[in-house]
């Protein structure tokens, strides 16, 4: 049964920073209808300056002064891939953001490994392969290295102004083809095609470079290239063209019209007599290689356009695209039959190496959360690790289809249940269980549009309800079964947050706006439902900036706002009293405390967090702040459950953990 709900496919993609907002149950009560401006008119003047300060400057290479009694650290440290080889002989790790380390595929022991850079911004990503088996070239987003293995020798390093896209050999492994692109203001970029030396090191040809056109007053992109197996020919897409040239003169040999947006990956065929293109619409078109006839045309179902690499199997009669080496759809080019998409395995070394307790991720957040008992952390960009606090000692490793970052993480309120976002399906797993991977259930489907965001469960563990676009879904746990829809008011763009109240009988959402034409400066809006009849109770609209953080325990909200002036406050609403705060800070809301007494605060770069008294109006605890290496950052999610901060890097793979109960006393001192 459990391999059934791994049909889902998943990919590895940039995600949102979503904060999540647990919120203890409160008395029964009737929600009043909220008003649509404040009763008190905003104070500008700030309120309060700080009464304890902390020391707020550190060198980079200095150990962050410490928030707190320090707990423990959890994780071993973390891995950014796992690549297998093209003979499937040897299995290669990209460590720590700086090792490069090898083992033998079938006994998975060690065979060797090489410190690359003992620059942390370095941060490998990717392993290439070239037809020798000892020349690999490891790529960051700006420089990489061509290594001789069997020597564990550097060769030669390039370096970049612009980032790397896509990398390739020539059949020979002589030459390295780039695809790159340099990112300009206004969202402009140049896309590059340039081949390598691998002897010589140095560049040895340019193949394309976007240019300014002045009919469409832009700069065409450039797909990633293909080679053609003889060598001599290369093929990208030049905005909505299917272009070849020679590789050794560089010369435009063909361009073939068909397509009615950009292309973003192209293929050749085994043999080379035909090309694969796909474009921004899922459109793919198969052509003759030589006189550029258009021979065929299939529509994927859309995953994502721009993760996507197309590849001809081996006989010629299968078309396959990969999302990010992760779900895979196969076109059958005889039948035009699309099947799939289809999960990878996990790699049986990764499943070890997190055993071990290191993650897996690169250049993304990890997702972090505490049981409600305050006893268990889990860890997650992808597979999640349990942690127990007490004896930090790593619990269960969780298995996630297709390894997918999770952008949110959170416990039922019975602690027993975990679940994650991953990309468009919320993933539930057992913590309890014997069973492993100890998934439970996988709710939604691959081919909804819009991501889940802002999920929250009912008190009493039967349901979660989740923001879906303009709509909020409610699930049952145990049927795994969606119960009800609830269509958002309004011009509802997408919801951004969701909480259970009153004994679970009404839904708080927050919702950002669609701006409509005649511009109202309404950006979001504060809609409470009863969930039993599907209708609105208040609504309240949002002036301003839309909330890129906010804090909610009701009745008290709380978001930053500014003007165009680049003024900066936080907005503290009783929605209860209808009345309105306003705090002269530019910090970002991030929790209330239980007692609604105490709001927590965090700085744009998450590098310092903040303490703000309610009840006497005062700025009362500075943290001290991080440093920029090694990329640490505060996490104040963990609050809802325990008085835990942690520290953690989005390139070191370990947690820290700090008890703040003391501060938090403190901070509640008239």
């Amino acid at each position: 049964m459990i391999k059934s709900l791994f049909a889902f496919p998943f990919r590895q993609l940039l995600f949102f920073d979503c904060t999540f907002l647990m919120v203890a149950c409160q008395p029964a009560r009737s929600l009043p209808t909220l008003t649509l401006t404040p009763t008190i008119q905003p104070n500008t003047t700030p309120s309060a300056t700080p009464t304890r300060k902390h020391p707020q400057t550190l060198t980079e290479t200095a150990i962050p002064a410490r928030p707190g009694r320090f707990v423990g650290s959890f994780g071993a440290g973390y891995f950014s891939g796992v690549f297998r080889s093209p003979d499937g002989k040897r299995i290669f790790v990209l460590m720590n953001g700086k090792e490069l380390r090898w083992y033998d595929a079938k006994t998975l022991q060690q065979e060797g490994s090489m410190v690359l850079s003992d620059d942390l911004s370095f941060g490998p990503s990717e392993v290439i392969f070239s037809s020798d088996p000892n020349l690999i070239f490891v790529a960051s987003f700006f420089m990489g290295f061509v290594i001789d293995l069997r020597n564990q020798k550097i060769l030669s390093t390039i370096f970049a102004n612009e980032f790397f896209s896509d990398l390739q050999f020539s059949q020979d492994a002589k030459l390295l083809f780039i695809h790159s692109f340099e990112a300009h203001n206004h969202g402009v970029s140049i896309d590059k095609i340039n081949a390598w030396d691998i002897q010589k090191a140095q560049w040895a040809h340019s193949y394309w470079k976007s240019e300014f056109d002045e009919q469409s007053y832009i700069y065409p992109s450039v797909s990633s290239p293909a080679i053609s197996p003889d060598g001599k020919r290369i093929a990208a897409g030049y905005g909505n063209l299917l272009q070849i040239r020679d590789v050794q003169t560089e010369e435009l040999l063909q361009s073939f019209k068909g397509h009615t947006s950009k292309i973003t990956s192209v293929a050749f065929s085994k043999d080379g007599s035909q090309l694969a293109t796909f474009d921004m619409d899922g459109v793919v078109q198969l052509w003759n290689s030589q006189t550029g006839q258009r021979l065929s045309k299939f529509s994927l179902k859309l995953l994502e356009t721009q993760g996507l690499k197309l590849s001809f199997s081996v006989d010629n009669k299968h078309l396959l695209a990969i999302y990010d080496d992760s779900a895979q759809q196969t076109i059958d080019l005889q039948t035009g039959q699309v099947q799939g998409p289809f999960i990878p395995e996990l790699e049986p070394l990764a499943m070890v190496l997190h055993q071990q307790g290191y993650s897996q991720f690169g250049y993304r957040d990890v997702a972090l959360t505490i049981s409600p008992d305050g006893k268990t952390l889990a860890v997650s960009s992808g597979i999640v690790l349990l942690w127990d606090i007490q004896t930090q000692k790593l619990i269960a490793v969780l298995e996630n289809p297709g390894n997918i970052p999770l952008r949110e993480l959170q416990f039922d309120p019975s602690g027993r249940l975990l679940a994650g976002i991953a990309d468009y399906q919320i993933v539930l797993w057992d913590t309890t269980s014997s069973d492993q991977p100890n998934l439970a259930q996988v709710f939604g489907t691959f081919v909804d549009v819009d991501w889940p965001k802002g999920l929250s469960f009912s008190a009493n563990g039967r349901y979660f309800a989740v923001g879906r676009g303009g709509e909020v879904e409610i699930w049952n746990v145990e049927t795994a079964q969606k119960v009800k829809t609830l269509q958002m008011n309004g011009n509802a763009e997408y919801v951004d947050d969701t909480e259970f109240l009153e004994n679970d009988q009404s839904l708080y959402t927050l919702v950002e706006m669609e701006m409509a034409e005649n511009d109202t400066g309404v950006n979001s809006q504060i809609q409470i439902w009863n969930i039993e009849t599907s209708q609105v109770i208040s609504s309240m609209p949002i002036f301003g900036h839309r909330p890129s953080t906010s804090a909610f325990r009701w009745p008290l909200f709380a978001f930053e706002n500014g003007d165009n002036n680049q003024n900066n406050w936080i907005e503290i609403w009783n929605l209860e009293t209808k009345t309105l705060k306003k705090i002269a800070i530019g910090y970002k809301p991030i929790f209330f405390s239980e007692h609604k007494d105490l709001l927590f605060l965090i700085s744009s770069d998450e590098n310092q967090f903040y303490i703000w008294n309610m009840d006497i109006g005062k700025h009362v605890y500075t943290s001290p702040q991080i440093g920029e290496l090694p990329y640490l950052q505060y996490n104040l999610e963990l609050l809802h459950a325990s008085n835990f901060v942690a520290l953690h890097g989005y390139r070191d793979g370990i947690v820290q953990l700090f008890d703040i109960n003391a501060i938090i006393d403190e901070a509640r001192q008239p």
